[in-house]
């Protein structure tokens, strides 16, 4: 009993329902419920009691991404909620979560290409001008295949366009048959052993046979620079470590050398003070 549905009078006239959820802070099971509605839902509002979401179609396929299946944002709301959950508001999960990993943005050979199992949703996509212009060559037989290649300095254009038509875009890169890209001949180190928690977030990453795109949220000090050497390891080829300082630039590449055969001819530090030799 931790959260409930309050809809505006505005949202009651021109809708059934309204997707925003207000979490009240004086529940005594309040940390869960902020922990579930941080994965399914976008933070719109705080008060001195109060802290307002928003489900959206980008919170929901957060949620998937995260492992969440359908049925269980379902069944949480309904066992969280104080009121009633709407047949209208679960149909909304479902038809956002019907969306999820229909059409896929694809990194094969140096070159991207839209993937989906939908022939009918690559040709809607085709329909429409903004994306056809995205599309660098334009043949049957890859709609036949189920995929289209696209056209890489549009890729940003692309992303926002699907979007807005509501196939928000799953990236993956098919590392195994990258013929292209040289491996680095690198693996864990023998001592490096992944707990439960970092194989489960590694599975998530890496369960299509691809690396997905994603974010892996672990607290702090529960191992994630080792998750992120072990994703280096799995795919075995170039990578770029953002750090936002000097520091950080220093201290990821001292964990690639502790956790990895990795060493200081494949490991480079580009900053504003130090700029190794990048490999090609």
């Amino acid at each position: 009993m931790k959260f409930t549905f309050l809809p505006t009078s505005s949202l009651r006239k021109h809708s059934c329902f309204d997707n925003n959820i207000v979490l009240e802070l004086s529940t005594t099971d309040y940390e869960r419920s902020q922990d579930f509605l941080f994965v399914i839902a976008e933070p719109t509002r705080r008060s001195e009691h109060t802290h307002e979401y928003e489900l959206t179609l980008n919170s929901i396929h957060s949620a998937m991404f995260s492992g969440l299946q359908t049925q269980d944002m379902i069944r949480d709301l309904q066992q969280l909620s104080k009121t009633n959950i709407s047949n209208d508001l679960i149909n909304y999960i479902k038809s956002c979560a019907e969306m999820y990993g229909k059409v896929k943005l694809v990194l094969k050979h140096k070159r991207y290409f839209i993937e989906s199992i939908f022939p009918n949703i690559l040709n809607e996509l085709l329909q429409d001008s903004e994306i056809k212009a995205c599309r660098a060559i334009s043949t049957k037989q890859d709609i036949n295949l189920g995929s289209f290649e696209v056209i890489q300095q549009k890729i940003e254009s692309l992303k926002k366009r699907c979007q807005e038509l509501k196939y928000p875009l799953l990236e993956e890169y098919d590392f195994v048959h990258d013929t292209m890209t040289k491996n680095l001949n690198i693996q864990l180190a023998p001592d490096a052993n992944l707990r439960p928690y970092q194989e489960e977030s590694l599975q998530k990453m890496f369960n299509t046979g691809r690396a997905r795109s994603g974010i892996i949220v672990l607290p702090c000090g529960a191992g994630k620079s080792l998750v992120g050497v072990a994703a280096a390891c799995k795919m075995n080829k170039n990578c770029l470590v953002l750090c936002n300082s000097n520091v950080s630039v220093e201290q990821w590449k001292e964990q690639f050398k502790r956790w990895s055969t990795a060493d200081d001819s494949i490991v480079r530090s580009y900053t504003s003070n130090k700029k190794d030799k990048l490999n090609g």
